[in-house]
């Protein structure tokens, strides 16, 4: 993700730009997948889009 498509307040835009840490499980071009701390049930992920809509 470029610095222009992210939004600061965001905190997906956070975790795609590294500013915040997080499991990675999966990432390609397009798409983000890491392990949701803290979630209700072990293993729970989520999978996002890299650009913010």
């Amino acid at each position: 993700m470029s610095a222009h498509d992210a939004t600061p307040e965001c905190i997906f835009c956070q975790i795609v730009c590294g500013a915040l840490p997080s499991a990675k499980v999966a990432e390609d071009e397009y798409t983000l997948a890491f392990i949701a701390r803290p979630s209700a049930v072990e293993g729970h992920t989520l999978v996002i889009p890299k650009r913010h809509s």
